[in-house]
């Protein structure tokens, strides 16, 4: 038995009309979908099929949370998750994506696994940038991350550099470019 099963529908065999399929996306539908940027999640999913003789479009709302890891500390993130998606399904010879919105599936198979077009949807309204609001980070790792962080490259260099900001030195270097900027 296919470990998605459950997330197929009978497409070609459903009368026209419209049907509705509700999921819940919990830790187990990301484990079996074996998710690699969310580690868990409690969603529900509600999907509109409406068929018509020529095609079937598929009507998606996911709302509810996941949880994955701050880019910044590595700590457990819950970000929530309200989408919305559409796609629609044509019957032909063989399997295509024709488009963003378009899939062709065979016409002798008749059946559309969602499980992970679902997956896509709820990872397209995850930020680029996943990190905790400004003082949610862990305090240990947020120690490590600022001796090791480019700003700093270590405390002994972040105390010189603090140091030379204190006397107002000027790099030599940066004087003599200033040097020739001025003579300009």
């Amino acid at each position: 038995m296919d470990r998605l099963e459950q997330y197929t529908l009978p497409l070609k065999s459903l009368d026209c009309g419209t049907h509705s399929y509700d999921y819940k996306l919990d830790d187990s539908y990301f484990a079996l979908i074996r998710a690699t940027d969310i580690d868990r999640g409690c969603l529900s999913a509600h999907v509109d099929v409406i068929k018509s003789p020529a095609v079937v479009e598929l009507r998606f709302h996911i709302s509810g949370h996941v949880l994955t890891l701050c880019d910044r500390c590595l700590g457990e993130l819950r970000i929530p998750v309200e989408t919305d998606g559409r796609i629609f399904v044509k019957f032909g010879n063989a399997y295509s994506e024709e488009s963003d919105e378009l899939i062709i599936i065979p016409d002798s198979d008749g059946t559309y696994n969602i499980a992970w077009l679902m997956y896509e949807f709820i990872e397209m309204t995850l930020p680029l940038s996943r990190m905790h609001a400004d003082g949610g980070c862990d305090e240990e790792m947020m120690t490590v991350y600022r001796r090791y962080s480019v700003d700093h490259c270590g405390e002994d260099y972040a105390h010189d550099d603090i140091k030379k900001k204190e006397n107002n030195e000027v790099d030599p270097r940066w004087a003599a470019l200033k040097n020739i900027l001025d003579n300009n």
